[in-house]
């Protein structure tokens, strides 16, 4: 699954779906990747208040990649392969 911000920058469960002020956490499960195949993620906050925060996690909740976990700018990228 990928989610994005969660306070300790890792992966948990809780608000499925959209992402807006109000429900600051969307987790969205994936559909099955299979060997060889490559994942993008973009993220952009709709205002300059808000520094997304992307993270990818296996089954078990464990992070296998994340980005960024601080700074300021109002978007993130992600790519696993």
């Amino acid at each position: 699954s990928i989610a994005g911000p969660h306070p300790t920058g890792g992966c948990s469960p809780g608000n499925h779906g959209n992402h807006h002020r109000e429900k600051p956490e969307a987790i969205l499960t994936l559909n099955h990747l299979k060997a060889g195949d490559t994942f993008y993620a973009f993220i952009e906050a709709a205002s300059d208040d808000f520094a997304p925060v992307l993270v990818l996690c296996d089954y078990g909740e464990k992070p296998l990649r994340s980005a960024k976990l601080s700074g300021v700018q109002t978007n993130a990228t992600l790519y696993f392969f």
